[in-house]
């Protein structure tokens, strides 16, 4: 083995094998990191909740009975700050159950106010026969509001039960 002063021709030495001692460099800058990003998934989540309390769209009065083809004048009704208001276009989709059919309705500004202050807007649907769940659309946040299922036409009748072969007994008359 040679001595200390021979080593100094021989370079560096290499490390030994196994586990390597822990280092704390770049910790600071990835604990960082981490945050900043947390932040600003924080901050994206709250301005989308804020933007949905600002702005509501309703439906007036619910869907009449309605039948195929024939239209149906609804009245939305929509409340929100006045910069909101200014680019509301809302509007209602409508999903056939047994299709997945969409058919969707812009709604039209009527220049009047309900007496809560709310905006009027009147949309004309018009639907083929069927059962339809429908939403509130306002164009602004991009929400679907829930609303409801309708039916368009007359319900399918249903097949009457078959007839039974087995006749039915007759309780026998009790003699006295």
């Amino acid at each position: 083995m040679p001595g200390p002063r021979n080593l100094l021709g021989l370079g560096n030495l290499s490390t030994p094998g196994g586990v390597r001692a822990e280092t704390t460099e770049g910790d600071s800058m990835r604990r960082f990191l981490t945050s900043l990003l947390l932040v600003a998934l924080a901050a994206a989540a709250l301005a989308t909740a804020a933007l949905a309390k600002e702005m509501s769209v309703s439906l007036a009065t619910g869907p009449p009975t309605m039948d195929a083809g024939e239209p149906w004048n609804a009245k939305l009704l929509v409340h929100g700050v006045p910069e909101m208001l200014a680019q509301a276009t809302p509007g209602m989709t409508f999903r056939n159950n047994d299709s997945g059919q969409t058919k969707s309705f812009d709604a039209k500004a009527t220049g009047r106010r309900a007496p809560d202050g709310q905006l009027i807007y009147r949309v004309r649907v018009v639907l083929p026969e069927g059962l339809w769940e429908w939403g509130l659309t306002d164009s602004v946040t991009e929400r679907l509001y829930e609303g409801g299922v309708v039916r368009v036409g007359e319900p399918p009748l249903e097949a009457a039960p078959p007839a039974s072969s087995d006749p039915t007994p007759v309780p026998a008359a009790a003699d006295d």
